[in-house]
C-alpha cells in the first residue's frame, strides 16, 4: 500500500482491537461499487435491502432503511441524509442542518464527515452469528488534513430490528503520520451523531444506569459490604441488614423533561428521548461503575465518580428538531497518540435504534432483543445453564476450622460432582485453590498431581462441563511472572489500600493480555469450557510500559487509558478465547464494590456473575439469602435480560427453614446456580431438586429468548416470575409470597391449540387463558407451575384439581402421573381412536364426544397415581 502503481481500492487487512479485520481486499466481486449485492444469506434469500449505487448507500430490512451519501470520483462530505420507519413510512431525520455524523481532532485540525475531504474506496460484507448483518464503508482522506488517512465504519444490522450498531476505525496509509489531538484542552471525538424530527415543543429523556453501587437514604450504611444477619448496624462488620441494597449494583433511571434550546449530556450507557411520535436509543458499550465505596473507610477517595466517567451521550433540542451523540469524556486517547497502519483507532461500538410511541411495550422489547441477541456474535453466551460453584463449600470448610483449599482434592471434588449430578447441575465451576498461585493458571502440583484430567473424565460421564475460577490480575509475588515481569506491576499509589499486601495486580493493558490469554488457552485444550474471571477491579495503573501511555505522558493521562481501554482489553481476550473455542463462556464477577466491568462491553461477550455475599453472610440456609439473589432479576429485569445474569443459592431443606423449594426456584427464575456442600443433603432432598430442574429443562429451549415479565417486588404477596412462550404454550410460572394466600389466581394468555398441560400446579385453561391457582400455606413459601406443549398431537389436558408430577405422550400413550387426590379433563382427538384407560383404579371416569374430540373426565382417589391413556383405532 502506498507504493506506485497500486489501486486506490487496496487494503491492508489488520486485526482490530475488538478482533475482527477492518480492511479487505480491491476484489470484491459483486460488492464493487455499482454492483447489485446479492440479498441470499447462506444459499436462501433474507430480508436485507442493499444498494450501493452511484454516490449512495442504502441499508435496510424489513422495518427500517438508512442511505447515506458520499463521493467516489472526488473528494466530498459524508451524510447520512434518511432514517425511514418503514413500517409507518415516516421519515425520521430532519432535513436541513442535520449535525455531522463523527468529529475528531486530528493533526491538531478539526475534522468532521461534513468536511468535503472523503473518498469512497469500497463496500465489505461480513455474516455474523447472530443472523445480523455487517457492512464496512471504507473511505480515504483525500485532501488535507486528512490525506493518507482511511476511516471505515461499520454497521450491523438485524432481521426485523431497528437496531443498528455502529463502529469507527480509523488507520493511516504507509508513510502517513496522524495523531490524536485535544479541542479547547478537551478530549473530542464524537461518533455517531444523529439530528432527528421533533414535533412538539417537550421532550423527554429517559437515562439509564446499570452500575449504582448500593444507593443507601443514610450514606454511611453505603459503605457495608454485607449483612451478618445483625439486627443493629455495626460499619465495620456489615450489618446494615436492606435487602433493597444488599451489597451489590443497582439500576439508577433519571427521567428528564426538556424544553427548548436544552443541552445535557449524561453517562449512560443507555438513553431514550422521546417527542410524541417516537423514541430513540442511544446507547454505547463500554464498562465503568457509577460510584465507589468500601468497607467503612472511604479508601477510594482518590477514586472519584469523575473519573468513572469515560463517555457520554448528549442530546440537544432545537426548534423542530432533537440530535443525539456519544462523546468521549476521558481516557478515550492520548494527547498526540499516534495512529498507523499496524495501529489503528477505533471507537466503541454504539447502538441506535427507534421505536414508535403507538406501539406499546416495543421500546421494552427492543431493549431486551438488543443486549439479548443483537450485541453478541456467541450464542452459547445467551444460554441458561444449572451449574454449580465450590467457593461456599470452601467457605464452610474455613468456618469449621479447615482450609478452603482442603476440598481440592480429587476424593472430594469427584465426590461432589456425584452430587450435583443428582440436582442436575450441567455446568461444575472449580473456584479458587485448583491453580498453582495466583498469577500461575496451571493446576495445583501438590493438590491436584494428575492435573485436570480426572476431574475432567468424571464429569463427561454425566455429560456435564469444567468450569474454573481465575483472577486474571491477581498475582503472587512469589511468581516466575511477578519477578521476570515488574514493568507489568501496577503500583502500589495506583490500588486503594485495602489491596494492599503479599497479592499483586497485573497492568492488563499491557503485553500481559497475550499471556493470560495463552494461559485460557492451554486450559481450553484440557477441557475447560467455562470460566468465572473474578477480582478486575478499578485500578488507575500508571505503568508506561504498556499500552496506554509513556513516560512522557502526563501521568493522569496514562492513568484514564488504562481506565478506558481496561474493559476493550478483557473484552478482547473474551472474544478471542470464544474464537478459539465457540463452546467457550466466561462470566464477570461483580459482587464487590470496585468491580471495573459493569457495562455493556461485558454483555457483549459474556455474562455478570452478582451476588457473591447478598444481605446474608455464607451458611445462610434460610429464604433471606435467596431474597437478596433474587433481587437481581427483581431490579434488572425491565433493563438486562435475565438470560445474562449468573448467581447460586443454597439447595438445602434444613430445620428450622425447610427452604429448598423456595430457594430452587429463586435459581430457576434466573442465576441457574447452587452452591455450599451438597454432602449435607440427602438423596432424596438432591433427587427432589433433580426431578425439578429435568422439568425445567424440558421446556427451556422454548424459552430461551422470552422476556420474563415480572409482577410484584421481592417479599410482595405474590411475586411472580411469567417465563412463557405464548405462541408454542411453553414455559414457566414461578411465584413465591411474603405472607400466606389461600387462592392467588394467575393467568396467562398462550396458544391453546399448543397447550398440553402443567406440571406442579392445578389449573385450567379456557379459550387462550390458563388460569394457574396458587396457594401459599405460609409466609416466604414458592410455587412454580411448568407449562407444556403438545407437540401437535392435539392433545390436552385442559384441568387439573391438584398437581400434576409427570405428563407425557409416546407411540399415542398419554401417561399421567398425580401427585394428589384430583379431578381431570382431558380432550383427546378422535383421529387417534378411543381412548382407552389403564394403569390404575379410576373412580368415576367418563368418555364424552365434543365434536371431532373426545372429552374424559377422570377422579383419582389417591397420591401418587399413574395412569396411561391410549387409542385404540379399531374401535
Amino acid at each position: 500500500m502506498g507504493k506506485k502503481g497500486k489501486n486506490r481500492r487496496e487494503f491492508l487487512k489488520i486485526t482490530t482491537l475488538s478482533g475482527v479485520g477492518i480492511g479487505l481486499s480491491g476484489k470484491i466481486g459483486n460488492l464493487f461499487p455499482g454492483n447489485p449485492i446479492s440479498n441470499k444469506r447462506n444459499g436462501k434469500e433474507s430480508n436485507e435491502q442493499v444498494k450501493l449505487k452511484d454516490d449512495n448507500f442504502s441499508i435496510g430490512n424489513e422495518v427500517i432503511l438508512k442511505k447515506i451519501a458520499f463521493f467516489q470520483k472526488k473528494p466530498g462530505a459524508i451524510t447520512v441524509y434518511s432514517l425511514i420507519d418503514k413500517a409507518n413510512k415516516q421519515e425520521l431525520l430532519a432535513s436541513r442542518n442535520r449535525n455531522p455524523w463523527f468529529e475528531f481532532v486530528i493533526n491538531h485540525q478539526l475534522v468532521t464527515s461534513d468536511d468535503p475531504v472523503w473518498q469512497f474506496l469500497n463496500l465489505s460484507k461480513r455474516e455474523i452469528r447472530n443472523k445480523g448483518t455487517e457492512y464496512t464503508l471504507h473511505f480515504e482522506g483525500a485532501s488535507f488534513p486528512v490525506k493518507g488517512l482511511v476511516l471505515s465504519i461499520k454497521e450491523q444490522l438485524f432481521p426485523q430490528s431497528t437496531v443498528i450498531r455502529e463502529q469507527l476505525i480509523l488507520y493511516a496509509k504507509d508513510g502517513s503520520k496522524f495523531e490524536l489531538n485535544k479541542l479547547d484542552n478537551k478530549q473530542h471525538f464524537i461518533f455517531p451523531q444523529y439530528t432527528y424530527k421533533k414535533g412538539m415543543d417537550q421532550v423527554e429523556s429517559k437515562e439509564i444506569r446499570i452500575a449504582t453501587w448500593d444507593g443507601e437514604i443514610l450514606d454511611e450504611l453505603n459503605h457495608s459490604s454485607f449483612d451478618t444477619r445483625f439486627l443493629d448496624y455495626r460499619l465495620n462488620y456489615g450489618g446494615d441488614h436492606n435487602l433493597s441494597q444488599n451489597h451489590m449494583f443497582h439500576p439508577k433511571i433519571i427521567m428528564r423533561q426538556l424544553k427548548q434550546r436544552d443541552h445535557i449530556s449524561f453517562k449512560g450507557p443507555l438513553g431514550f428521548i422521546s417527542d410524541q411520535n417516537y423514541t430513540f436509543l442511544t446507547a454505547y458499550e463500554h464498562a465503568s461503575q457509577d460510584n465507589m465505596f468500601q468497607d467503612g473507610a472511604r479508601e477510594y477517595a482518590d477514586f472519584s465518580e469523575k473519573k468513572l466517567d469515560f463517555l457520554h451521550i448528549n442530546y440537544n433540542i432545537e426548534p423542530g428538531k432533537m440530535s443525539s451523540a456519544v462523546k468521549i469524556i476521558r481516557g478515550g486517547y492520548l494527547e498526540g497518540e499516534k495512529i498507523s497502519t499496524s495501529k489503528p483507532y477505533e471507537s466503541v461500538w454504539t447502538v441506535t435504534g427507534f421505536s414508535p410511541n403507538k406501539e406499546p411495550g416495543h421500546r421494552e422489547q427492543l431493549l431486551h432483543d438488543y443486549l439479548l441477541k443483537w450485541i453478541t456474535e456467541f450464542p452459547r453466551t445467551r444460554e441458561t445453564k444449572f451449574y454449580y460453584n465450590t467457593w461456599a463449600l470452601q467457605v464452610n470448610t474455613r468456618k469449621n476450622d479447615g482450609d478452603s483449599m482442603d476440598i481440592m482434592q480429587y476424593h472430594r471434588i469427584i465426590g461432589e460432582i456425584e452430587y450435583a449430578h443428582q440436582l442436575g447441575v450441567e455446568i461444575f465451576t472449580l473456584d479458587a485453590g485448583w491453580e498453582e498461585m495466583s498469577g500461575v493458571w496451571k493446576p495445583s502440583l501438590n493438590r491436584l498431581p494428575k492435573g485436570l484430567g480426572p476431574i475432567y473424565e468424571e464429569l463427561e460421564k454425566y455429560n456435564m462441563t469444567l468450569g474454573l475460577w481465575m483472577a486474571p490480575l491477581d498475582v503472587s509475588s512469589e511468581a516466575e511472572r511477578f519477578k521476570q515481569h515488574p514493568e507489568w506491576i501496577i503500583e502500589n499509589e495506583d490500588i486503594p489500600k485495602d489491596r494492599h499486601g503479599s497479592l499483586h495486580f497485573f497492568d492488563f493493558v499491557s503485553g500481559y493480555a497475550d499471556l493470560f490469554i495463552e494461559d485460557c488457552k492451554k486450559l481450553i485444550d484440557q477441557g475447560v469450557r467455562y470460566f468465572k474471571w473474578d477480582d478486575i477491579g478499578t485500578y488507575y495503573s500508571s505503568c508506561t510500559k504498556g499500552d496506554h501511555g509513556a513516560d512522557h505522558d502526563l501521568k493522569e493521562d496514562v492513568k484514564a487509558r488504562y481506565g478506558y481501554l481496561l474493559p476493550l482489553y478483557i473484552k478482547r481476550a473474551m472474544v478471542e478465547l470464544m474464537n478459539y473455542n465457540p463452546d467457550v463462556v466466561i462470566e464477570i464477577d461483580l459482587t464487590e464494590n470496585a468491580r471495573a466491568l459493569m457495562g455493556l462491553a461485558t454483555i457483549s461477550a459474556g455474562k455478570l456473575f452478582f451476588m457473591n455475599n447478598g444481605a446474608s453472610d455464607y451458611g445462610d440456609y434460610s429464604q433471606y439469602r435467596a431474597k437478596s439473589t433474587r433481587t437481581i432479576v427483581n431490579v434488572y429485569n425491565e433493563i438486562i435480560p435475565r438470560q445474562l445474569f449468573t448467581y447460586a443459592n443454597y439447595p438445602f431443606n434444613s430445620l428450622p427453614f425447610m427452604a429448598q423449594r423456595y430457594n430452587v426456584n429463586s435459581s430457576i427464575i434466573c442465576g441457574g446456580g447452587f452452591s455450599g456442600d451438597l454432602s449435607l443433603m440427602n438423596s432424596e432432598q438432591r433427587d427432589r431438586v433433580g426431578i425439578l430442574i429435568k422439568k425445567v429443562r424440558r421446556i427451556r429451549p422454548l424459552i430461551n429468548n422470552i422476556k420474563t415479565v415480572m409482577t410484584g417486588i421481592i417479599g410482595a404477596s405474590p411475586e411472580i416470575y411469567t417465563t412463557v412462550n405464548p405462541l408454542e404454550a411453553a414455559g414457566m410460572v414461578i411465584a413465591f409470597s411474603g405472607r400466606a394466600i389461600k387462592n392467588n389466581v394467575h393467568q396467562v394468555q398462550l396458544n391453546k391449540t399448543r397447550f398440553f398441560g402443567v406440571l406442579n400446579n392445578a389449573f385450567a385453561i379456557e379459550s387462550d387463558t390458563l388460569q394457574l391457582y396458587f396457594q401459599f400455606p405460609a409466609p416466604d413459601s414458592s410455587r412454580e407451575a411448568i407449562i407444556l406443549p403438545n407437540q401437535d398431537s392435539g392433545i390436552h389436558v385442559i384441568s387439573c384439581t391438584s398437581w400434576l408430577e409427570e405428563l407425557s405422550l409416546e407411540d399415542r400413550v398419554l401417561k399421567v402421573v398425580c401427585g394428589a387426590p384430583c379431578k381431570i379433563k382431558i380432550i383427546w382427538p378422535k383421529s387417534k381412536g378411543f381412548p382407552e384407560l389403564n394403569g390404575a383404579e379410576l373412580i368415576n371416569s367418563y368418555i364424552d364426544k365434543v365434536g371431532n374430540n373426545h372429552l374424559i373426565e377422570i377422579s383419582v382417589p389417591n397420591n401418587k397415581m399413574t395412569f396411561f391413556i391410549e387409542g385404540n383405532l379399531s374401535n
